[in-house]
């Protein structure tokens, strides 16, 4: 289920949680909620482990459909709370709270290869040629998981024994934008009747007090990049929870939001920011693309996206022309 879809639902129970990482949800009360997804419903074993794990105060499973074991499970132990997608019901302190909203498409899972699409983001961003230790330091990774990467990467880069380099950088550019999974981790929307720039430079500065990196992306950053569109939204990447409430934000919706705060599951979104972005606090600006393209609703989003590409690409000939 949609996380910002859980989040309101504690909240419309009287939970006023947000994210601290990428699987868990911290409250006013100063609670700790593990989010665990469910493909079915978890067996008792599986709930009693789930129980034993160490720093968080409370479980909770959204799972397809509430079971007769699971409800028997969340009845008897108040730590448990559980979210059905298909009736959208909370199961918390052994109660149901039932919502009058219609259930929600579940998203698709699958594997998702964060680390083969960052190199080839490293391979458009960076100098013509890299050498292996180089990409790895770029992403993030090991030698050992990037060089098995480069190889499913076979047709788009090419190795020379100077490194690695894509030889035609807008097969590749259009790869790493058709492929591109989502981030992955916990999305929260959010409303702010302050100007866009106001409201990510607030998250900024206050994730940087805390210790943390927040990221611009999309809208705000192509406008560093390749001015061209009326930003629409804010959106962010954090390597850390925080509560935009504390802020002056209030909770909003997928469809209706100034701005959208993700802790990714892909931490190579920070390896390439640090390697590779054209301004400090910005995504580089392959992932700015994608969101652009895929957050945007006037109609005009594609060829803000496709500015984007025609800087990268302009700046990848520029490279490789002989010296």
């Amino acid at each position: 289920m949609d996380l910002n879809a859980i989040i309101g639902a504690l909240a419309a129970a009287g939970v006023h949680a947000w994210p601290v990482t990428n699987n868990t949800l911290s409250t006013d009360s100063g609670e700790r909620i593990r989010v665990s997804d469910q493909a079915r419903s978890p067996t008792p074993s599986a709930i009693a482990a789930d129980l034993q794990i160490g720093g968080v105060d409370r479980i909770l499973y959204s799972v397809p459909t509430m079971t007769q074991s699971l409800r028997m499970a969340v009845t008897k132990n108040d730590r448990l709370v559980v979210v059905a997608e298909d009736t959208r019901s909370l199961w918390l302190h052994r109660v149901e709270h039932a919502p009058d909203r219609p259930p929600a498409r579940k998203a698709k899972k699958g594997p998702r290869p964060f680390t083969r699409l960052a190199l080839g983001r490293s391979l458009l961003l960076g100098s013509p040629q890299r050498k292996q230790n180089d990409l790895a330091r770029d992403v993030g990774s090991p030698q050992s998981a990037v060089s098995q990467q480069l190889k499913l990467l076979r047709g788009l880069v090419e190795r020379h024994t100077g490194g690695y380099s894509a030889p035609t950088p807008s097969r590749l550019w259009d790869y790493c934008m058709a492929e591109y999974p989502g981030a992955g981790g916990i999305t929260t929307y959010w409303w702010n009747d302050t100007s866009l720039e106001q409201q990510a430079r607030a998250v900024q500065d206050r994730v940087r007090d805390l210790g943390g990196t927040a990221l611009i992306s999309g809208d705000l950053a192509a406008r560093v990049i390749a001015p061209w569109r009326q930003p629409e939204h804010a959106t962010l990447y954090l390597d850390r929870g925080l509560d935009p409430g504390a802020l002056g934000f209030a909770l909003a919706s997928r469809d209706d939001h100034t701005l959208s705060i993700t802790v990714p599951d892909d931490a190579t979104i920070f390896a390439t920011a640090r390697a590779h972005s054209s301004r400090e606090g910005l995504v580089d600006a392959v992932i700015a693309a994608v969101d652009v393209s895929r957050t945007g609703t006037t109609g005009d989003e594609d060829e803000g996206a496709d500015r984007i590409r025609g800087v990268v690409l302009d700046n990848a000939h520029r490279l490789r022309l002989p010296a």
